[in-house]
């Protein structure tokens, strides 16, 4: 029975060690291409972080965690000073329908490069913590 399975796999050995060598060279030449690095972003002087502020529907994302399972994702943007605003994440959980929520802030690091800004959210962590007596 064994030396029956091992000729049939030496049957199929070429095209094994073929498209092994095909996915290792197609890793090889996906990690040396650019596809890695970001396009640099124009600075904008005239960028008004104040005209964003408001409510926005997502129409089109990327697949990040804290939006699996919602839907009808929005943005609540409100000013908190020249450099910082207010940032609310919602979306509905599609099993519960229930409003999930996270909340954070925007900001620009470098002023000059004003339409640069930086995402902090709030996100909560769950766990126990223990607190040790001195």
């Amino acid at each position: 029975m064994i030396i029956h399975v091992l000729r049939s796999m030496k049957a199929y050995l070429p095209t094994l060690v073929f498209l092994t060598l095909l996915k290792v060279l197609s890793i090889v030449a996906f990690a040396r291409s650019d596809i890695f690095s970001c396009p640099s972003s124009p600075v904008m002087q005239s960028f008004d972080a104040s005209s964003y502020v408001g409510k926005w529907y997502e129409i089109e994302k990327l697949s990040v965690g804290f939006e699996d399972n919602l839907k009808c994702i929005f943005a609540q943007y409100t000013p908190i000073n020249a450099t910082h605003i207010g940032v609310q994440n919602n979306g509905f959980n599609k099993l519960t329908n229930v409003l999930n929520t996270i909340n954070g802030y925007a900001y620009v690091p470098n002023l000059s490069t004003p339409n640069h800004l930086l995402v902090a959210l709030r996100v909560p962590v769950n766990g126990f913590f223990y607190r040790k007596n001195r």
